[in-house]
This record gives structure tokens, C-alpha cells and sequence, in this order.
């Protein structure tokens, strides 16, 4: 599971003329959005919030919050703010959850040798739990939790990888 949130990362305003991308990787994410303040156009082509995911793009802007979504079918979902050169906003925020991480692809091992030699099978183990926090040096933030997605143990030979886009990020392990 990866849940967190994405904030524009300005405050009061975000600034004009700005593009500011956060993509999440992760599928069957439930998208909330808890607050919405860009500059309001008729066909949004000033200060504007793309949603893209699996090929699909929906376009937001003013002040009215966009419906929640659960986006399926599609591995990863991206956010993008984008400003013209007048006009700003209080900016955005959205909660994610994704159910889904990427599929885990298994090692391939070789066959263990036979007698007193042979390696045993890998033990399973708890958990990990990440917190991170990640900031692009342009301020847009994402903030989240990165669980391996197994309760209560993760099973033997398996490989899971969780992908987080973006630079300076901090990563605290809780457990």
C-alpha cells in the first residue's frame, strides 16, 4: 500500500508562470482531493491541474474541488500544476491510496545443490514500513506512507519494488 499526500507545496499562493509534475507509482489509487483554489477560465487554459493515468487525462481549475476517482487499470498517476503568468491561486491538495503495488517479479535462483551444502530457502520475515516525505527543489511536495503490502510476514523469493519520483526526498523507517 502507498497512501500520502500532494500539495501544490506554496503557501499562501503558488506563483505565476510555474509546471510542477509528482507522478505516483502504484494501481487501484483512490484520489481525493481536500481542497482546490486555482485561477478560474472558462476552458481552464490559465492555472490548470492535470490528472493523467493509464492514458486518460482530466483538466481542472477554479475553485470548486474535483470529484474523487479510483483509478484502476494503469500502474502509476501523475499531477501536474500548471500557471500562467498573471493571476494565482491558493493551490491544491489531494489524498492518494494505492491498494495496489507493482507486480513483484520473483528472482530466479538456481537449483539448490544437492547434500549438506545446499543452501536453504530464504526465511520470511516481517515487514518494512517507509515514510517519506519528497520535494523536487521546486517545492511540490508528496508525502507518504510505502508498506511491502504482506500481512503479517512478506513470503520467501519474492522481489517488490516501489519507485517514488522526485528529488530531495526524506525516508524514515518505522519499522
Amino acid at each position: 500500500t502507498a497512501a500520502g499526500t500532494i500539495t501544490d507545496g506554496y503557501t499562501p499562493t503558488y506563483p505565476s508562470a510555474v509546471e510542477h509534475t509528482v507522478t505516483v507509482v502504484g494501481g487501484n489509487c483512490r484520489v481525493e482531493w481536500t481542497s482546490f483554489d486555482l485561477e478560474a477560465s472558462e476552458n481552464c487554459e490559465w492555472d490548470y491541474v492535470t490528472l493523467s493515468a493509464g492514458g486518460d487525462t482530466w483538466t481542472y481549475c477554479g475553485g470548486e474541488l474535483p470529484p474523487a476517482q479510483t483509478l484502476r487499470g494503469t500502474s502509476e498517476f501523475t499531477v501536474q500544476l500548471s500557471s500562467d503568468g498573471a493571476v494565482a491561486g491558493a493551490g491544491f491538495e489531494l489524498d492518494f491510496k494505492c491498494n495496489e503495488l507493482p507486480t513483484p517479479v520473483p528472482p530466479t535462483l538456481p537449483p539448490p545443490t544437492p547434500g549438506p551444502s545446499a543452501t536453504p530457502p530464504p526465511a520470511v520475515h516481517t515487514g518494512a514500513v517507509v515514510s517519506l516525505r519528497a520535494n523536487d527543489g521546486q517545492r511540490i511536495t508528496a508525502a507518504g506512507t510505502i508498506t511491502d503490502g504482506y500481512t503479517p510476514t512478506y513470503p520467501s523469493a519474492v522481489e517488490h519494488t516501489v519507485t517514488v519520483v522526485g528529488g530531495n526526498c526524506r525516508v524514515e523507517w518505522t519499522s
